[in-house]
């Protein structure tokens, strides 16, 4: 229900779920699928699976903003579930499992990242399903072969997916792969490096076709864009603390819970008794999302999304901390976070109130009302949760739990159905759905024509309106090549002064749909 909550109105945002609708776009509609294609161009800066994974669902079930996003929102589903499956094999209570898949659930930017037509849901669950696949092959060593090459081909449908990013989370396994392999022998295993092989073959033979269609620039910009990434550091302002910040802050309140297993688990040299001390995964669950996380914060590049991999693991740690905070001897954490948060939900109580009453003398930004529901919602819910410990915690210990998810889950059910939460561009899509543009854009083919260099936010716009006009037509670059009779959008930067004659028809973010007579 989550994924599918909204006001009725959704458009992509531009970079980077508008890239791959556009780019499967053109795919469906060239009919060459062998390499991204933006404007008859092959574009390789990344892996092609989730490209081919949009314009299938084109094919099967039409173009809109649903359909390009129905990939990552299956894979958010399937991420849930293996993460359950995994928890119910590593956890020795499947209740503690549930509660984790369920955290994973509300995790706010899980939430906004399942239902975004990008890579990285797809990439997490392939992950998972790796992962899964190991644990298989522990519990039924008959079929260990078969599970075995189920985990070693997700590396290269990682490939596909994502490219080299998928390297970073076999790394982190190592450590488990290693220290415990006297346990589970997965470096015996055969399937696990024919999986291997097989997975890398088919990158292979999407390279090697590629190559021999489109020359050097296939390897050129695969490894260029590595290349790239490793020497231009995105996010600077947050150094290597980037993500010390920034994943308590999309993860709220959960990273709060894992900071806590961690702590209690070094004081006291514990692995959170009795919950996972004879646990054999304690490596996998404790160790591998402390590696990867070392390793995200190595490489120079830092975005918000490549943490999503460690969510999974950040939900069952969260899980297993909430349960323990009911046993002693940890209950008197358990009572300080619940009047903490207690606390802070009075604290949203009063900003809702007070933001949607007005303040005198202060002027609010208009944005804030969109913000007013889900602090009332979420502040409601947190001022209950002195009740639920005092008075049921001991008796009914799931209501505390639910304490928890409950709040959450409403306040990004109102996110989800007020809009704030996938209609990114509402501007784009209303415009052309005016009654001039739609006389223009409808029955004929529209050019377009581009300034280079192309910058940031024109691009953006670029994007966005070749992914949502219904026929594309040529690409230019000066006004000039317009023809007659003929719809175009001009960018910001081209010059109309020696074009044919035309009508401005409307303009959009400084561009320009004109219509030469």
């Amino acid at each position: 229900m989550l994924l599918l909550s909204s006001n009725g109105q959704q458009s992509l945002m531009a970079h980077d779920e508008g890239n791959f609708a556009a780019e499967a776009r053109f795919m469906v509609d060239s009919g060459h699928w062998l390499a991204r294609q933006w404007w008859g161009q092959p574009v390789y800066t990344h892996g092609i699976a989730l490209n081919w994974l949009i314009a299938s669902s084109y094919t099967l079930l039409g173009q809109n903003d649903w359909t390009a996003r129905l990939p990552s929102i299956l894979s958010c589903l399937g991420a849930a579930l293996l993460t359950y499956d995994i928890g119910k094999q590593v956890l020795p209570n499947p209740r503690t499992a549930l509660v984790g898949a369920l955290i994973l659930g509300v995790m706010p930017l899980w939430f906004q990242y399942g239902r975004l037509a990008t890579q990285d849901m797809p990439l997490v669950s392939l992950e998972l399903l790796g992962i899964w696949g190991l644990l298989q092959a522990e519990k039924f060593p008959k079929y260990r072969v078969y599970w075995g090459l189920l985990a070693g081909a997700m590396v290269g449908l990682g490939f596909l997916m994502k490219s080299f990013m998928i390297v970073l989370p076999v790394v982190a396994l190592i450590p488990y792969l290693i220290a415990q392999h006297r346990r589970h022998r997965h470096l015996f295993n055969p399937g696990l490096y024919l999986g291997l092989l097989l997975g890398l073959a088919g990158v292979g033979l999407w390279i090697g076709l590629s190559m021999a269609t489109y020359g050097d620039v296939v390897w050129q910009q695969l490894f260029g864009k590595l290349t790239e990434l490793g020497s231009e550091p995105f996010h600077q302002d947050g150094g290597r603390f980037y993500y010390l910040w920034n994943i308590p802050a999309n993860a709220f309140p959960w990273p709060l819970f894992v900071l806590i297993g961690y702590g209690i688990g070094w004081r006291r040299r514990t692995r959170l008794d009795p919950l996972v001390r004879q646990s054999p995964y304690f490596l996998l669950i404790w160790g591998y999302p402390v590696v990867l996380l070392g390793l995200l914060t190595l490489f120079p590049t830092r975005a918000p999304y490549y943490p999503l991999q460690l969510y999974p693991f950040l939900a069952l740690l969260s899980a297993i901390v909430i349960t323990a905070l009911l046993q002693s001897p940890w209950q008197w954490i358990g009572r300080l976070l619940s009047d903490g948060f207690g606390l802070l939900g009075l604290v949203l109580i009063v900003a809702a109130v007070l933001t949607s009453t007005g303040i005198p003398g202060v002027s609010l930004p208009p944005e804030v009302s969109d913000y007013q529901g889900m602090a009332l919602v979420l502040g409601i819910g947190f001022a209950l949760l002195p009740y639920w410990w005092r008075r049921q915690a001991t008796r009914y210990p799931l209501r505390w739990i639910w304490g928890w998810l409950v709040p959450i889950w409403l306040t990004v059910t109102v996110a989800g159905f007020s809009g704030l939460l996938g209609n990114y561009t509402p501007d784009i899509k209303a415009a052309l759905r005016t009654p001039d543009v739609v006389a223009a854009v409808a029955d004929d083919a529209v050019d377009f024509v581009i300034e280079t260099p192309v910058d940031g936010e024109t691009h953006k716009t670029w994007v966005l309106l070749t992914l949502y006009t219904p026929q594309l037509g040529t690409l230019r670059y000066q006004a000039t090549e317009l023809p007659p009779n003929h719809a175009a959008w001009v960018s910001p930067k081209v010059s109309l002064v020696d074009a044919e004659p035309y009508q401005v028809i409307t303009e959009l973010r400084q561009w320009r749909l004109i219509q030469t007579r």
